[in-house]
């Protein structure tokens, strides 16, 4: 009983915590833009072009490892189990040149 109460103190004040931090943030974040230091605009252009990277670093890694996968899988398609698998992946390839 003392172990579960402790875990629920442990989890109250990890929210606290957490909560503080963020609140934190929030004022460091309005302090810089209000001191002028950064405008609106500038954050705002700086995160649009970071997500723009983000998407297309995401879609690049994604592309590379599902051609590493694809190699991989091809290397086994002799194997009964994997044959199958193998064969309908190249023939959609195929279809799609």
């Amino acid at each position: 009983m003392g172990l579960t109460f402790w875990k629920q103190e442990d989890k109250k004040s990890t929210r606290q915590i957490r909560k503080k931090q963020q609140e934190d943030a929030a004022k460091a974040i309005t302090t810089i833009i209000e001191s002028g230091y950064s405008s609106h605009h500038r954050i705002y252009r700086v995160n649009f072009v970071r997500g723009i990277f983000f998407g297309l670093g995401s879609a690049l890694g994604a592309t590379f490892v599902l051609g590493a996968v694809l190699w991989v899988l091809s290397l086994f398609g002799e194997l009964p189990i994997f044959g199958g698998i193998v064969e309908t992946i190249q023939n959609t390839i195929d279809a799609n040149r």
